[in-house]
């Protein structure tokens, strides 16, 4: 409590990340200090209807980045040395997604291989550096792509199977996430029948 006014009190909040390497290639290790001076605190009875998360990063580039989080799950990535931000809503893909088709030949194959596919590049290029932050967005579409190719890959052709291969090392290069990279190689060994 504050020794001055014995109704407020000083509060602080600690959360510990696993930041990027530094140039000696060890693990850094970052944390977010949040300090609350106020009136003494009370639980919180109910959440409010949206719920906005904010946290500021400072790059290697000495670029600062500010990305914020809704709870309807939009994400706003502001960069604030050049005043560029990037929304993504992925509630907007699951409105033209063929997510709910059955797959029953190589044609509704193809059709969700190439809708997650969309989805995938969308994340990875908002993301940019950070994929690996971002994995919790960029590994739904990349999880769905590996058991849509483990499950349906036999109705495929050999032609549209190297169409696919091929689209997932594309996909590779993209990733920077080891993860990530590591389940495209699992959907491709997938494609290949093994």
């Amino acid at each position: 409590k504050d020794p001055a006014d014995s109704k407020r009190r000083t509060c602080y909040a600690l959360a510990w990340y696993e930041g990027k390497k530094d140039k000696k290639n060890k693990e850094m290790w970052c944390v977010d200090i949040i300090h609350v001076y106020s009136l003494n605190p009370e639980y919180v009875r109910s959440l409010p209807k949206t719920i906005t998360k904010t946290t500021t990063t400072v790059n290697s580039d000495d670029t600062n980045t500010s990305i914020t989080v809704n709870s309807d799950g939009t994400i706003i990535r502001y960069d604030r040395n050049t005043g560029n931000s990037i929304v993504y809503r992925p509630q907007d893909n699951k409105k033209a997604s063929s997510i709910d088709v059955p797959i029953k030949n190589s044609g509704d194959f193809i059709q969700r291989f190439n809708d997650l596919r969309t989805e995938y590049i969308q994340v990875v290029q908002f993301a940019g550096k950070e994929q690996t932050f971002f994995a919790n967005r960029i590994m739904p579409p990349v999880n769905k792509m590996l058991q849509l190719c483990r499950e349906h890959s036999k109705l495929l052709k050999s032609n549209e199977r190297n169409s696919c291969m091929g689209i997932l090392d594309d996909m590779k290069q993209s990733a920077r996430d080891k993860g990530i990279r590591e389940m495209l190689n699992l959907a491709q060994t997938y494609l290949g029948g093994k």
